[in-house]
């Protein structure tokens, strides 16, 4: 079974960012803004019944965006993963792409695979996976 939950972040504010408003004529657009709670919140919804946990989740990282940071926006969000949870994690990122880049980016690419690395073994996490 294939379920899909499209969650989309227009911007990725400052992690010390304040709690905002936004509003459309007399409509309220959006209220917080903070990317960790409204994250946060979808961790939930897929986590709500066990029964029906999923065995892969892929997770567009935010990696390049601006305002982006690893800590904030991607390390505390998955060490909200359950702990018992068993499936796999598969960050990505529209950043970079040394598949794409060639063999005129080596340096980059070693750069690049160097610092997922070193993310990966931040998050010393085996369930997690992070794909170009």
């Amino acid at each position: 079974e294939l379920v899909y939950q499209d969650f989309r972040v227009s911007q990725f504010e400052a992690g010390d960012a304040e709690d905002y408003v936004e509003c459309h004529n007399d409509l309220i657009a959006k209220s917080s803004g903070k990317f960790i709670d409204n994250a946060t919140s979808v961790w939930h919804e897929v986590f709500r019944d066990e029964s029906s946990w999923p065995s892969v989740i892929l997770m567009l990282s935010g990696k390049g965006e601006s305002n982006w940071d690893f800590e904030y926006h991607t390390h505390s969000f998955v060490e909200a993963l359950p702990s018992s949870w068993n499936g796999t994690l598969v960050l990505t990122d529209g950043y970079f792409s040394p598949r794409l880049a060639g063999l005129s980016a080596h340096d980059v690419n070693e750069k690049y695979r160097s610092k997922l690395e070193e993310y990966l073994e931040t998050m010393d996490d085996e369930r997690i996976r992070w794909i170009d």
